[in-house]
């Protein structure tokens, strides 16, 4: 019983520490600071994995796979400038043959916590579109940081 007990107190103690490591490498963000955004993990072009199986036909649509993230992180030589921002909004943007479209995907108001893609959204089964990370009131010199994304169903 004594080593339960030791054993569960030590995972507290390692999940205490691990959690505080998190919530101190998170910035707030602030005005006049350079970003890059990120989508998976990646601030230049970036895959968006869409549950669309088998053949797929033009204008096709269907959910994005769990695990998928958006994010900010600051940088100064990121694309990105908050101008008199202390937030960020994620949009994504995409078009086809009929119409354009966009939807939210996220606030951020720290650095480096990614938020998930809601798999409720539905976006295109292929094709490509952008996500724009752009900062909230932040004036005529704020500056949005763009993440191309290519959307794939899976095969």
């Amino acid at each position: 019983m004594r080593r339960i007990a030791l054993f569960v107190a030590a995972v507290a103690v390692l999940a205490g520490i691990c959690a505080s490591t998190v919530v101190a490498q998170s910035k707030p963000i602030r005005p006049h600071q350079r970003f890059y955004g990120l989508v998976n993990g990646s601030s230049g072009s970036a895959v968006i994995r869409m549950a669309c199986f088998g053949a797929i036909h033009p204008g096709q649509t269907g959910h994005p796979f769990t695990g998928q993230t958006v994010a900010v992180t600051r940088s100064p030589a990121g694309p990105g400038f908050t101008g008199e921002a202390n937030s960020i909004r994620a949009r994504l943007f995409w078009s086809s043959s009929t119409t354009a479209s966009s939807v939210p995907l996220a606030l951020f108001h720290y650095y480096d916590q990614p938020a998930a893609i809601s798999t409720d959204l539905s976006f295109p089964c292929q094709g490509t579109g952008r996500v724009a990370l752009r900062p909230l009131n932040g004036g005529p010199d704020a500056r949005p940081a763009v993440v191309k994304v290519y959307f794939a169903g899976q095969p």
